[in-house]
């Protein structure tokens, strides 16, 4: 199994993708909205344990490392799954859920490397 499938059935089984297969049975759009909405507060908070936990096994410049790549990540998924125009600020939660989802995974790689290696600050 390579790396990529192994983050694929992570994401599959993390509590953000079990969640979304009820939002298909919403009763309209309002209601998908606040369960997608709901999916996405539950992805982001896995992904906020993810980062304290690699936190945890990072040096000093470890840790510069990830807040910078974080912060990249930041725009990116915000220009990915936002954007603004003159009637407000719109984000598209499956969007949001999918790319959080893969930070996650990609946090899940790191902190295994750290577990059973050594951690790679040049891989964050």
């Amino acid at each position: 199994m390579t790396l990529s499938h192994l983050a694929l059935v992570v994401a599959l089984l993390s509590p953000a993708a079990w969640s979304y297969v009820g939002c298909h049975q919403s009763r309209d759009e309002f209601d998908n909205l606040d369960c997608l909405n709901d999916i996405y507060q539950q992805a982001n908070r896995d992904l906020g344990t993810s980062y304290k936990t690699l936190d945890r096994y990072l040096d000093d410049a470890g840790k510069t490392a990830l807040q910078r790549s974080q912060r990249d990540w930041l725009g990116l998924r915000k220009r990915e799954c936002s954007y603004r125009n003159a009637t407000g600020f719109y984000i598209n939660f499956e969007c949001a859920t999918r790319i959080t989802s893969k930070r996650t995974a990609f946090f899940a790689d790191r902190i295994r490397e750290c577990r059973y290696s050594s951690c790679k600050n040049n891989m964050l």
